[in-house]
């Protein structure tokens, strides 16, 4: 692809091409990184890390210049989904399929117009209850490896507020009922993402 696809899109412009560089393939390298070793994540939030990042909001002289493309290929998004009903968001990367599931999740705030979930702003006062009744499964997930399947599960129905009792009813669901009391760390890719699923569909 070129060119950028949402306006408010700042990237590196390393070649004084007008358009940003910040790849995504370093990106994703950098998630699989921190998906095979997660305690690489202290990096993320070491002394040095935390000093580079106050200095550049201080200082913005010092961060890399960017761009701002004048001619974005998808500027704007309108659409509802009724109760129901089933969206898939098909693009290439960069095209902002991210950038809508954090707008829904009120992750972030939409620079102009207004995104509403179950009868709120995701970002405004609604969101603590919106965000017991929203269910999410990233790409990657990572769980505390010390726990079992059922610890966690049942972690995560405590910050949601969710009966406890849906706990034993999804391991069954996604069929994590015989590995419910190993640890996480036992667990394959494919169970991780079993487990994420179960701790989605959590709640109402």
């Amino acid at each position: 692809w070129s060119g950028n696809y949402w306006s408010d899109y700042l990237g590196w412009d390393l070649d004084d091409s007008g358009i940003g560089d910040t790849a995504h393939e370093p990106n994703d390298a950098m998630d699989h990184l921190l998906w095979r070793h997660p305690t690489a994540r202290l990096l993320m939030q070491s002394p040095a890390v935390l000093a580079l990042r106050w200095v550049q909001r201080q200082f913005p002289v010092f961060r890399p210049p960017g761009v701002r493309d004048s001619a974005p290929l998808m500027s704007e998004i309108d659409l509802t989904i009724k109760e129901g009903e089933m969206l898939a968001l098909l693009g290439h990367n960069g095209a902002g399929k991210t950038t809508i599931m954090k707008l829904i999740l009120g992750l972030i705030a939409p620079s102009s117009g207004h995104v509403d979930v179950l009868g709120g702003a995701p970002d405004g006062p609604h969101a603590e209850r919106l965000r017991r009744q929203l269910g999410y499964l990233p790409e990657n997930v990572t769980f505390y490896e010390q726990l079992t399947g059922r610890e966690v599960l049942t972690y995560f129905a405590r910050l949601k507020r969710a009966d406890r009792h849906q706990v034993t009813v999804l391991l069954e669901r996604v069929g994590l009922v015989e590995a419910a009391d190993r640890r996480v760390k036992t667990y394959s890719k494919g169970m991780r993402q079993r487990l994420g699923l179960a701790q989605a569909l959590l709640g109402s």
